[in-house]
């Protein structure tokens, strides 16, 4: 399929033209626009479709992907699927290389074995050099950058095309189902073998075919609907071509991993079972900080509690409440890790201290312990850290993914007797904070 994406990004030049508050994002949506939809040459882009019922760093595993091809406007679809479609089951498959280049937290996925697990940084850039690397290493050429999208953003595209069947099924997903359906009722409406992994990248190609041809509302209701989408983490961009990053920063669809000189909080998990329990897990993180503006000393605690709301396993299919390590069905096998620009950190889990595992990512420290949550229970998490910062106004950056399930997060930092930040944060690629 070809859409008629230069026909549509005349109208839309025109119409953003005439939104005078917007001005400046105009010229340099007009600039930059074009040479992504590629007015400079083709270009191929990799849309990985997450699934956060199976969380990883960025959000959700890699459950599906869509390759996408542009040139000079024109859009369309390439190739789609699953993981285990990109390379094919009996394909050799080589590592990531060099491996230095790449953080040690993402190595230890082994990404160059499993696609789904490409999703294991929290900082896109990461995964778009990973995912660059293993195309062109795996004989699938050359892509220009990587697309991600959960099923809160697939909703917003099956939108716009309307409803569609799937394959084999009975069952269509339309607006309003389609983030239930790829979080929780493929598990059911879907055979999980072969059959029902080919009728999922069936469906996940026919999206992106048909979003290619749909006819597209102007820049204000697009802004409107996919803002949101792009603040809370569920739709980012990365192509690794300095070009582009000016529009990417600015519309915030870019999402690298910060560089600050102040206080960064980051906190990440991935689903160890491997399962797709993650819709039933409960949260809430409370960061509470004292703060010296003359010295820069930062104290902190982090205080989690995980409450596994699965309820009856019997009546959840194995897909979703089984696991690999031989422990009751419906138990939460996760790793949580904190970034931070602490070296000093210790760890309580429900009172008792237990060592952490740290490693450098991205000139942060990350901070990692393995939790196992039965049915129905609860663990707290208390970490304490310790570091000073640049003095003066305490900054701070809070990374939380788009997670299934529920977070709730409340950040609270005292300089001597006055509180400077009491904020409850939601869920979404960063927050920025600044004490007053």
């Amino acid at each position: 399929v070809v859409a008629p994406l230069r026909t549509r990004l005349d109208d839309v030049a025109v119409e953003v033209d005439d939104l005078r508050s917007e001005t400046e994002l105009a010229q340099l949506a007009l600039a930059d626009v074009p040479p992504l939809l590629g007015a400079d040459g083709p270009r191929r882009y990799l849309v990985m479709v997450a699934n956060p019922a199976e969380g990883r760093d960025f959000g959700g595993f890699m459950g599906g992907w869509a390759l996408l091809w542009v040139n000079d406007g024109a859009i369309g679809l390439e190739a789609s699927g699953t993981p285990l479609d990109l390379f094919g089951p009996d394909a050799p498959r080589p590592p990531l290389s060099p491996a230095a280049d790449f953080p040690p937290a993402f190595m230890e996925m082994a990404p160059g074995s499993y696609p789904q697990n490409w999703t294991s940084s929290a900082d896109l850039d990461v995964i778009a050099a990973g995912a660059t690397n293993l195309m062109e290493a795996n004989g699938r050429g050359r892509i220009d950058g990587v697309i991600y999208a959960d099923p809160a953003a697939l909703a917003e595209f099956v939108a716009l095309t309307g409803p569609i069947p799937v394959p084999g099924t009975g069952a269509e997903i339309n607006a309003t189902n389609t983030e239930a359906f790829f979080t929780r009722d493929q598990f059911r409406v879907l055979a999980q073998n072969p059959e029902g992994d080919e009728a999922l990248g069936q469906l996940t190609g026919e999206i992106f075919d048909r979003l290619g041809s749909a006819d597209l509302p102007g820049p204000r209701e697009l802004g409107e609907t996919f803002g949101p989408l792009v603040r809370d983490g569920h739709l980012a961009m990365a192509t690794g071509l300095a070009g582009d990053r000016a529009l990417l920063d600015r519309v915030g669809l870019s999402a690298p991993l910060p560089r600050t000189d102040g206080d960064l909080l980051g906190i990440v998990e991935r689903n160890k079972a491997p399962n797709k329990l993650d819709v039933f897990l409960d949260r809430t993180h409370t960061y509470d900080v004292a703060w010296n503006a003359e010295s820069g000393a930062r104290s902190a605690t982090l205080t989690s509690t995980y409450t596994n709301d699965v309820g009856d396993p019997s009546r959840l299919p194995p897909v979703v409440v089984g696991n690999a390590s031989g422990v009751p069905a419906g138990t939460q096998i996760r790793e949580v890790s904190i970034l931070t620009p602490s070296l000093t950190v210790s760890l309580e889990l429900d009172g008792e201290r237990v060592p952490v595992r740290t490693a450098v990512e991205q000139g942060q420290y990350r901070h990692s312990v393995s939790l196992s949550i039965p049915p129905g229970k609860t663990r707290v998490l208390r970490w304490r850290m310790e570091g000073t910062l640049p003095a003066g106004a305490y900054q701070l950056s809070v990374i939380q993914p788009a997670n299934e399930g529920v977070t709730e997060t409340k950040v609270v930092a005292r300089s001597g007797d006055r509180t400077v930040i009491d904020e409850t944060v939601s869920p979404g690629r960063v927050v920025p904070l600044v004490g007053t």
